[in-house]
């Protein structure tokens, strides 16, 4: 994962929690909820040095 996925997987996070935040429907803040905590994890890989390999990558 380059330094670019993991800027794009952070902004990601926060604007899905942006978006869950301001949600009136339950399962709508639940669904951003959950992109938010998957962009975040996928940003965490990068900054905890376990970035999966371009070759190994699914995305």
């Amino acid at each position: 994962m380059s330094y670019e996925d993991h800027v794009y997987h952070q902004e990601r996070a926060r604007q899905c929690q942006t978006m869950a935040e301001s949600a009136s429907d339950p399962d709508v803040k639940r669904r951003h909820e959950e992109l938010a905590s998957l962009h975040a994890g996928r940003a965490a890989l990068y900054r905890d040095g376990r970035a999966p390999s371009a070759e190994r990558q699914a995305i």
